[in-house]
């Protein structure tokens, strides 16, 4: 004789924990997955963002350098350069730095006899690099001056390396034979 089954019997308790284990077992499982998907979500973000900056940097001194009329001397044992802009008839001069991990900018009017150069303001973070800065002198075979600049975009233990050389359009091989215009022992700090 069998017992009919009726609809409201529900389960028993071995039937509970038995899936109530697999259900804790599952969600385990999906939030581990999860936090690990959102942990690898940052880490690009940031390394993505700290590369962006660089990029950001690069363009805008792609912008500026081309249209140079002098670049500074550069030396390894200074991480820093500066380039001459003339604006409708104003002489800026614009100061680059690597410091504390910060490409960084300053400028002041060339026509100044003790310049007031502005607060450095990074234009990108996160980077590093032995040596910057590298002009290149006007020649016979180069009819412009040209800046090299070389970064490392670091993040989270990783990098990557930029190595962009632009051309001063102003420039000539005469240039370089002339007084810098933007040297001035107060602003090399």
């Amino acid at each position: 004789m069998s017992v009919a089954r009726r609809d409201d019997d529900g389960f028993g308790l071995i039937e509970m924990v038995v899936a109530m284990s697999i259900m804790t077992l599952v969600g385990a499982v999906f939030t581990t997955a999860v936090i690990q998907i959102y942990r690898t979500t940052s880490v690009n973000e940031s390394r993505s963002i700290a590369q962006a900056q660089v990029s950001q940097a690069l363009l805008r001194l792609d912008r500026e350098v081309r249209y140079a009329w002098y670049v500074g001397a550069t030396d390894p044992s200074r991480p820093y350069v500066e380039y001459l802009l003339v604006d409708a008839g104003v002489s800026e001069c614009v100061q680059l730095r690597v410091a504390n991990g910060q490409l960084q900018r300053r400028t002041w009017t060339d026509d100044e006899a003790a310049p007031a150069p502005t607060t450095w303001l990074p234009i990108a973070s996160q980077v590093t690099s032995a040596e910057p800065f590298i002009r290149l002198d006007a020649n016979g075979a180069l009819g412009h001056q040209q800046l090299t600049v070389d970064l490392t975009a670091t993040d989270s233990g990783s990098s990557r390396h930029s190595n962009v050389t632009f051309t001063a359009l102003n420039t000539d091989v005469d240039t370089a034979a002339g007084t810098d215009p933007c040297y001035n022992t107060s602003t090399r700090s």
